[in-house]
């Protein structure tokens, strides 16, 4: 009788720490997707919000004297030269007021990265690649004027137009790595949310 009981002491033990592993690892599960649909969701909202605040930075519609008005006046700025600079100074105003969403926006990339492996970061520096092409010609731009470079050269404007505003498609430097990298990060990210959420919520 003994044995008996301790045999089925042994069983229900082994039951109990089964179920309870069970139960672990199924909660586990549970925080791993939940971690990984946030992440996802949160990514992927970002993303749609870059085109909007890109759209923003490369807007024709400016008021100079008052987008730049915390523009470095240097000594001596005559008044057309500093309605020129101030002109010329809107886009790095801009980007100024928006660089907190850009750098956030970046951390995210080494998060992705760590969980989905190198081709979740691909987006990521697509999106670099046209923020680079907007503050670069913005910096140059700007700079060539205030060390008396300005270049009247046509194609060089035509290269700073095709970073700093809307410009038509077959010279836009900034609409086409947006094209590219928001699919591709829906590509990772929407796949992944469906995978981790309850069968009932996928189908309805």
């Amino acid at each position: 009788m003994g044995t008996i009981q301790s045999i089925a002491t042994i069983i229900a033990t082994g039951i109990g720490c089964y179920v309870a592993l069970s139960g672990l690892r199924a909660w586990k599960n549970e925080m791993t997707g939940r971690r990984d649909i946030e992440l996802c969701q949160t990514v992927i909202e970002q993303f749609y919000k870059a085109e909007q605040m890109m759209a923003e930075l490369r807007s024709g519609f400016a008021y100079p004297s008052i987008e730049s008005a915390d523009r470095p006046k240097p000594e001596g700025e005559t008044k057309a030269e500093r309605d020129h600079r101030d002109s010329l100074y809107v886009p790095l105003a801009r980007w100024q007021k928006q660089r907190e969403f850009w750098s956030e926006l970046f951390a995210l990339k080494f998060r992705m990265r760590a969980l989905f492996g190198d081709a979740a970061a691909e987006p990521f520096d697509l999106l670099h690649q046209a923020v680079r092409e907007f503050t670069s010609a913005a910096s140059v731009r700007y700079e060539m004027d205030l060390n008396g470079t300005d270049s009247a050269d046509a194609e060089l404007r035509r290269s700073f137009s095709a970073a700093l505003w809307a410009a038509p498609a077959n010279e836009d430097k900034i609409g086409p790595l947006l094209r590219k990298a928001i699919p591709a990060m829906e590509n990772i990210c929407i796949p992944i949310v469906r995978a981790r959420l309850p069968l009932w919520k996928r189908l309805f």
